[in-house]
């Protein structure tokens, strides 16, 4: 999948969440500049927070198979009148998870890649173990 990165720019979701960024940095400038002190929130933390929500809209949308201007777009609106910062930082858009590793076990413990686990094996191997255990009871 090919993002267009001057389409994603000029979507409005990337303007509004930029544009909401960039209101908060002017802010807490001026906050600081009148009350003789340092801003609330660097300019270092706000970027990482934006380039972290680009990034998680990237990864949603090649794991939904979407454009990443409907997914901006979608969480921009959802967002509403609330603070950018708090919004995004609350993490409100979990990482999806897919379970299509061959090194992942049955019990979701990570395996090593020098011993890959066939899933068929401990599938049957899981299965038969609660079995046992059933019938213990």
């Amino acid at each position: 999948m090919q993002i267009n990165w001057k389409k994603v720019a000029a979507s409005p979701g990337y303007k509004s969440l930029k544009a909401a960024c960039i209101k908060n940095i002017k802010e807490d400038q001026d906050i600081a500049l009148r009350h003789g002190g340092s801003p609330f929130r660097s300019k270092a933390e706000l970027r990482r927070l934006f380039v972290w929500v680009i990034g998680r809209a990237t990864h949603y949308a090649y794991k939904q198979d979407r454009p990443i201007e409907d997914i901006l777009w979608a969480w921009e609106s959802d967002r509403g009148n609330q603070w950018w910062f708090g919004y995004y930082s609350n993490h409100k858009q979990p990482k999806l998870l897919t379970y299509t590793s061959r090194y992942r076990a049955c019990n979701s413990k990570l395996r090593s890649k020098k011993k890959p686990v066939k899933w068929p094996a401990a599938y049957k191997k899981t299965m038969a173990r609660q079995a046992r255990y059933k019938r213990s009871l």
